[in-house]
């Protein structure tokens, strides 16, 4: 048997609040239209991940390690039309 994850651990539960709020992304970016922004912001997210993953991996650790390999997750239907369908969306949602 193999010993399980430390789900609770402060690394484990900060990946998974990440988790959370990027998993909408798809659906958020149907409904705006502002790639230079998204590119900025999405690269920092990656390069902090990267940080940890090198971290994690005594230096060794590379964004191919991260990034290649089986994907198991990969949605079977297409995200919602609208970002509103998303309880997240309008958490998050500001006012105008």
């Amino acid at each position: 048997m193999r010993p399980l994850p430390k789900l609770f651990s402060p690394l484990i539960a900060e990946m998974m609040a990440t988790y959370c709020h990027t998993k909408h992304l798809a659906g958020l970016a149907q409904d705006e239209r502002c790639p230079a922004e998204y590119q900025l912001v999405a690269r920092s997210i990656v390069q902090h991940v990267l940080e940890g993953w090198q971290n994690q991996t005594g230096g060794r650790g590379t964004i191919e390690d991260l990034l290649l390999g089986p994907w198991t997750s990969r949605p079977t239907v297409a995200p919602a039309p609208h970002a509103a369908d998303f309880p997240v969306a309008r958490e998050h949602r500001v006012a105008s």
